[in-house]
């Protein structure tokens, strides 16, 4: 009977939980951002296997608004005043920071402010953008539009943003402190300010020719200064100087720099033929570069002598040379310059994708992996046939001409300059794993981070390290996890974990690897 009794104790120990689902981690802070640091004073410095565990430690802390992990040291924050790019940083804030932003009016919606934006940086929600506002006393209210907020002062009024209506997602609104407005004459309607310029990009410099560098207190006001210069094509601000730049040929990234292109940048594409639908070129990659609109793309094409043309897909540029033909490729098009493709004569064989077994490339992006070799080679493309004649290949990072070929994938990180590609064969069906859930997140340690363009990326890295019992996917990211304890909701999340580590029983777990003792 002694011995029945321990073994019913045993079993009740290790029964799967069954319906009652895990609780969601770090349940009173905003999902995590990624190469991202918060601006704020620091509380405290403390150490933590894992960003989680940063969470129970800012909440112990009086003051503490959120928090940046980085080589397993919480930073714990307060007075919360903003966040700014960092790469390797994760940071999270709590979900109540600036909840109903307390002096403030209602918010309006389809709105802009007119007046001198004095900072700019990615947010979870419009509330953080209130707590922000709140701690400056120069302030007086922001807009929030596609996940930034954009901090004024001196504000004089408001007027329609035109992008931000309609059924976009994260339309724009604004909010301001009570009482700034109350005196304005609402009956005349203030117009944008920088109506002839595109909206301003953050961590983003331009690159082409310095006209001329002129100190402002605000990024606004250097518009006036470029549409004064002669030749001048947009600006790049940076610790209060605009630089004023023609002869546009790309941007690039860095941090702290915030860059304007003007609207009628190379509008009409002069010199192009007609722009095709659903087609990219086969042709020698010059560059890859993030872009408001393909018109700009038309402008930087048309000032280097090699490119013939150009492919633009997802906001980005890829200016190409040696152009060969065109291949059918789902939302994106493509213009080249007038003369290079013949148009006389039968329609000619569609030509084949270049790289046809790899994923489509990641700009400033970096492969996690085993160096198998490094070979030269004038373009990315060059690299696809170099990894696909190496045993184990799984991928490449293109840098300064040198192909990088890697395997045993285990993620991706950032890096300026690099290209990657990945072979769409990594991770293909998830051997391992069981069935993916959806709308559902893991509650466990998180072991890593990173972009990926598909969900079996993430199990191919996932398989390579002992310490990850599954992933979570969710808005291009790997979320890799160990010590999983279960389940819980999250809309627009899908999960997949190891085989045996989650019980069949749904949300419910079982602890793996324990043995029975009888």
């Amino acid at each position: 009977m002694a011995f029945v009794a321990v073994l019913s104790v045993v079993v009740l120990f290790l029964a799967p939980v069954g319906a009652d689902a895990a609780q969601p981690q770090c349940p009173h802070f905003e999902v995590e951002a990624i190469d991202t640091d918060m601006a704020g004073a620091i509380l405290a410095e403390k150490a933590s296997d894992t960003s989680d565990g940063c969470c129970p430690l800012c909440e112990e802390v009086d003051g503490c608004e959120g928090f940046a992990y980085l080589n397993q040291v919480c930073y714990l924050k307060g007075n919360f005043s903003g966040t700014f790019f960092q790469t390797g940083v994760v940071s999270r804030v709590k979900r109540a920071l600036g909840a109903g932003c307390p002096g403030f009016q209602a918010a309006e919606q389809g709105k802009d402010l007119v007046g001198d934006l004095l900072d700019d940086w990615s947010a979870a929600n419009p509330e953080v953008c209130c707590a922000a506002c709140a701690e400056k006393s120069d302030c007086q209210g922001f807009a929030f539009f596609d996940g930034r907020c954009y901090l004024k002062a001196n504000v004089r009024g408001m007027y329609v943003h035109n992008g931000c209506i309609g059924s976009r997602v994260n339309g724009c609104m604004v909010r301001v402190k009570e009482g700034v407005l109350s005196e304005i004459d609402h009956s005349k309607p203030e117009q944008p300010q920088c109506p002839h310029f595109e909206m301003q990009v953050a961590d983003t410099d331009l690159a082409g020719a310095l006209l001329g560098a002129r100190g402002a207190a605000s990024s606004d006001e250097c518009c006036p200064f470029c549409e004064e210069l002669d030749g001048c094509e947009g600006f790049a601000y940076f610790e209060e100087v605009c630089y004023l730049k023609g002869s546009l040929s790309g941007t690039f990234q860095k941090a702290g720099v915030f860059s304007r292109i003007k609207r009628a940048l190379g509008a009409g594409c002069p010199g192009f033929k007609a722009a095709e639908q659903g087609k990219d070129l086969v042709g020698d990659l010059l560059e890859g570069w993030s872009a408001p609109h393909p018109e700009v793309c038309c402008a930087a094409c048309a000032e280097k002598s090699e490119c013939q043309g150009f492919a633009f897909l997802d906001g980005q540029c890829f200016l190409k040379a040696n152009v060969r033909g065109t291949y059918g490729h789902d939302g994106c098009m493509v213009r080249v310059k007038e003369g290079v493709m013949s148009e006389v004569g039968s329609t000619p064989e569609p030509a084949q994708s270049q790289c046809p077994d790899f994923e489509e490339q990641a700009l400033d992006i970096d492969m996690a992996g085993v160096l198998l070799a490094a070979k030269s080679a004038a373009t990315s493309d060059g690299c696809c046939t170099f990894c696909e004649d190496e045993v184990g290949c799984e991928g490449f990072a293109y840098f300064e001409q040198v192909c990088y070929l890697k395997g045993n994938f285990s993620g991706t990180f950032s890096k300026v300059g690099v290209v990657s590609r990945i072979r769409k064969g990594v991770g293909t069906s998830c051997p391992g794993f069981a069935a993916q859930q959806n709308n559902t997140d893991l509650a466990g340690d998180l072991v890593d981070i990173w972009s990926a363009p598909q969900a079996e990326h993430c199990c191919a890295a996932c398989a390579m390290r002992p310490d990850c019992q599954g992933f979570a996917f969710f808005e291009g990211n790997c979320f890799l996890k160990g010590n999983v304890q279960g389940t819980y909701d999250h809309s627009g999340c899908m999960v997949q974990t190891k085989e045996g580590v989650l019980s069949e029983g749904g949300g419910g777990r079982r602890l793996a690897g324990m043995p029975l003792l009888v």
